[in-house]
C-alpha cells in the first residue's frame, strides 16, 4: 500500500496470485502505475455516474494505449488474453479503496459489462461504489492563467 492508502503493485499480485508471473515485469508495473495516477482514477470513478453502462477502464484505453503499445513484447495486452484480464484486475485493484468494486447485475450471478472501441481491450467491468471504501479523492477547482503549462492530474476537465 502506498502511504496516501492507495494499492499499490504488490497489492495486486496479492490480490491476484495467478498475476505471480508479472511480478518482475517493469511493463506490467509501468501499466500499474499509469492506471494508479490519481487522474487515471478520477477518469475511472467518474464512469461510474454516468447514466449508462460504460466501463471503468474505458476513458483510460486511449493514453494506455498510446503509452505502451510499442512495449508489448513483455506484457502483449493486445494479443494476450491473461494481459487483457491482468489490466482488468489492476483497475478492481486500484479501485477498491475508494470503496468501488464490480457492478452485479440484479438477479444474476454474473458482473455486468460493457463493450470498448479499442484496438486491445474490447470489453470491461463496470463499477459502482459498494461501500464508504476507505480513502478519497478529492478534487480541487483553481483559475489559472491561459498560458499556465498544466500538469495531468490538474487537466483532468
Amino acid at each position: 500500500m502506498l502511504p496516501d492508502g492507495r494499492a499499490d503493485f504488490d497489492d495486486f499480485i496479492s490480490a491476484y496470485p495467478r498475476h505471480r508471473n508479472l511480478q518482475n515485469n517493469q511493463v506490467a508495473r509501468d501499466v500499474f502505475d499509469y492506471l494508479n495516477e490519481l487522474s487515471s482514477i478520477a477518469k475511472m470513478i467518474g464512469t461510474t455516474y454516468s447514466q449508462r453502462l460504460v466501463a471503468g477502464l474505458a476513458p483510460c484505453i486511449p493514453e494506455l494505449e498510446q503509452r505502451f503499445l510499442a512495449q508489448r513484447t513483455t506484457f502483449d495486452f493486445v494479443t494476450d488474453r491473461q494481459s487483457r484480464q491482468a489490466v482488468g484486475s489492476m483497475a478492481r485493484v486500484i479501485l477498491k479503496p475508494f470503496g468501488f468494486d464490480k457492478k452485479r447485475i440484479p438477479g444474476h450471478r454474473v458482473d455486468s459489462k460493457a463493450r470498448i472501441t479499442s484496438r486491445s481491450i474490447t470489453v470491461g467491468k463496470v463499477y459502482e461504489r459498494t461501500n464508504p471504501g476507505r480513502i478519497n479523492l478529492v478534487s480541487t477547482l483553481s483559475v489559472l492563467p491561459v498560458a499556465t503549462q498544466l500538469t495531468p492530474e490538474q487537466s483532468i476537465i
